[in-house]
């Protein structure tokens, strides 16, 4: 083809973009209805408060009209009067007034607009404008996602999704808010509440339940588990019923174990009191059908979703969501059930991938803003106990490590027991954590929480580290992360060869590090402060202890002092082994180089299990580590629980379901185990075996 034969249809081509966006193109943009919205805005009070529900400073193409924009609103909301001179002697202050073009442009505004009725229509230009230049944005971050190959497909098709979302969702990723505006919208809320007695949340449709929580909150997850049999799809319907057929709140049901045939079948028994067996026999009566006639229009009518993709991954269940939430104003997701899911990939081990199903469960909740409820099966610990009763610590991924366990802070650089975070209620303690390329990074464990009383068992390595654990708490092994209950002696499992430098060092004068190695070296416990000297101190430190010897770098009596020195080598690079021997417990190092890891080189060493011996039973904790999932327990790298993102954790219990002769025939108990923003309760119902459907206890 000639350029002749190709004439002008290269005009209409918009070339790659290196730089921003919108290359030599004007972004999409309405200057004058800008100044339009401002100057009704600076004339008019209800003008105002009809363009507060369109726009927002960010909407405002021309910094100067966003000043302008904030500046009107600063003095709406104290009250003051609005005009050309209390908004310029507002920006004075703030040292904008210049930067918006002085008192003569302000003037110029309340000449650009003739009727202040029409306030409306150009706030929703601006808007639009604002929206298509996100768009725009969005599209350029979308075709840089395409070219860089960042990460696996799925991965990058999700992020793309999301991105176009918040475009319609007229979201930006500055979503920050000052803890003024915070305030004032939660007293609103409370006043609501007060004044109206409503729900805050999602109606459960149990009286006991909803009094408990409020209702489901948007950005939860609530966990409902139990073991088989005992009726948790059935619940996680009655959840779904109360919210869509008896409140009209749009939700959807993801089922991974149901038909959607079956689904609805149960949902015409519960809601006609039709047997489901009458139903699925074809065995009806007269009087049934008519009972079902009676009820099809209500149901039918009802904002209910059904899904019951077979492999339903969690890239396909947040794309389904994020259409439903934008067309139908979504307000409830349930997920039947996880231990069903799939990732679609290869991983290193399942007890990793429904752990990453847990955190993306709890992101999907916070970006939609809805309740996420998942269905998750329980263990067989129930079964081992003589009440049968099930216990937080009976989740399937979930696993649980002792009280005096010690957990390795990255910003001290000192060690913690799990039981003294739980008695302090610290939060978002920064501790040592492996990423996925296997290095030693800072991440925020939230929060510790009793996950109740359990069968513990020692782990021990040959090298002399200790940890004791429920059979279902992971550690990495060289074929990913596996639960304790999975391991035997001569697995071999990860450990730290190397720990940075505490977050917040703090130095100490030569002669305080120097006279403390001697302290040590007589007899004396570890000051509290050793671990937070910096490196180079801390090598003092440590070479004066050494310093002189053959053989082993130190000997003690204590445990203690052997462990909390074992850590300390771990700065400089070097692993160390705590063996007993006939003058108690030694200290050695291993035959690991001095040294931090090269670029590149994973932090972590191999150690050998020695033994796992059982116990007995004690209370058990676990903590929640953000992003990577893991942290240094004992000196050893553990994996978090599957209960770690939950807001709420519902565990159904029937006696009946173990007991014929029970009686307590009919009954079932919701037990709250966990309830982040409130009490936690064991609440009783009735169960309606024949009707699917749990209901309130007749009072």
């Amino acid at each position: 083809m000639t350029t002749d034969q190709r004439g002008d249809w290269s005009d209409n081509v918009v070339p790659f973009e290196r730089g921003n966006g919108y290359a030599d193109r004007t972004p999409p943009q309405d200057l004058a209805a800008e100044q339009s919205v401002l100057g009704a805005m600076l004339l008019s009070k209800d003008a105002i408060g009809e363009v507060t529900e369109v726009l927002k400073g960010r909407d405002f193409y021309r910094p100067a009209h966003e000043y302008i924009y904030d500046a009107v609103m600063d003095l709406y909301g104290s009250g003051e009067p609005i005009d050309a001179i209390t908004v310029a002697d507002h920006l004075g202050k703030k040292g904008q007034l210049q930067q918006v073009g002085g008192h003569i442009y302000l003037h110029e505004l309340l000449s650009s607009v003739s009727v202040t009725a029409n306030a409306t229509y150009y706030a929703e230009i601006v808007r639009d404008k604002a929206v298509l230049r996100r768009l725009v944005d969005a599209s350029m971050k979308i075709s840089q996602m395409g070219y860089q190959a960042e990460g696996d497909v799925t991965s990058i098709v999700d992020r793309a999704q999301q991105t176009i979302y918040e475009v319609a969702e007229n979201r930006t990723k500055e979503d920050y808010q000052p803890l003024s505006e915070l305030v004032e919208l939660t007293l609103d809320e409370i006043e609501a509440l007060t004044q109206h007695g409503q729900m805050a949340g999602v109606p459960t449709g149990f009286i006991d339940l909803d009094h408990l929580t409020n209702g489901l909150h948007p950005g939860q997850m609530i966990i409902i588990a139990a073991r088989p049999g005992m009726g948790k799809s059935t619940l996680g319907l009655d959840f779904a019923r109360s919210a869509a057929i008896r409140h009209g709140l749009c939700s959807v049901f993801y089922s991974l174990e149901m038909t959607k045939s079956e689904i609805v079948m149960r949902l015409m028994s519960a809601e006609s009191g039709v047997p489901l067996n009458a139903i699925r026999k074809g065995d009806m009566t007269e009087e049934y059908w008519q009972r079902i006639s009676n009820k099809t229009a209500q149901v039918s009518r009802a904002p209910l979703f059904i899904d019951d993709s077979p492999n339903l991954t969690m890239m396909e269940i947040r794309a389904k969501s994020r259409r439903l939430k934008q067309r139908n104003d979504l307000k409830l997701i349930i997920i039947d059930y996880m231990q069903l899911m799939t990732s679609g990939k290869k991983v290193e081990s399942r007890q990793l991938e429904v752990s990453e199903f847990s955190r993306q469960i709890k992101l999907l909740a916070k970006e939609l803003e809805v309740p996420v409820v998942a269905l998750s099966q329980l263990n067989r610990g129930p079964e081992a106990r003589q009440d049968k009763k099930p216990m937080l610590s009976d989740l399937r991924e979930s696993g649980c490590l002792t009280a005096d366990t010690r957990v390795l802070r990255a910003d001290t650089g000192a060690e913690v027991t799990m039981g003294e975070l739980l008695a302090s209620g610290e939060r978002n303690v920064p501790v040592w954590s492996l990423d996925a390329d296997g290095r030693m990074v800072a991440r925020p464990m939230t929060h510790v929480f009793s996950s109740g009383v359990k069968k513990v068992y020692r782990l021990r390595l040959t090298s002399g580290r200790e940890v004791k654990a429920s059979a279902n708490h992971p550690f990495l092994t060289r074929d990913g992360w596996m639960p304790l209950g999975e391991l035997a002696a001569g697995t071999e499992l990860a450990v730290p060869r190397f720990v940075p430098e505490p977050l917040n060092p703090e130095p100490r004068p030569h002669a305080d590090v120097r006279d403390a190695a001697k302290a040590v070296e007589g007899g004396a416990d570890l000051p509290d402060w050793v671990p937070s000297l910096p490196n180079d101190q801390l090598a003092l430190f440590l070479n004066f202890l050494a310093a002189g010897t053959t053989g082993p770098l130190f000997q003690t009596r204590h445990r203690r002092l052997a462990d909390d020195l074992a850590r300390l080598w771990l700065r400089l690079g070097a692993v160390a082994d705590v063996q007993g021997g006939d003058y108690g417990s030694r200290f050695v190092l291993d035959a690991s180089p001095f040294g931090a890891p090269a670029d590149g080189a994973k932090d972590i060493r191999w150690h050998v299990i020695a033994s796992i011996d059982y116990l007995g039973e004690e209370e058990v904790f676990d903590a929640t580590v953000l992003d990577t999932h893991n942290f240094v327990a004992d000196g050893i790298s553990v994996h978090n629980s599957l209960e770690q993102d939950a807001d709420m954790v519902i565990l159904l219990h029937r006696e009946d379901a173990y007991d014929k002769q029970s009686p307590r025939q009919g009954e079932a108990d919701f037990i709250v185990a966990k309830h982040r923003n409130g009490a936690t309760d064991t609440l009783p119902v009735a169960f309606q075996g024949a009707l699917s459907r749990f209901v309130d206890m007749q009072r």
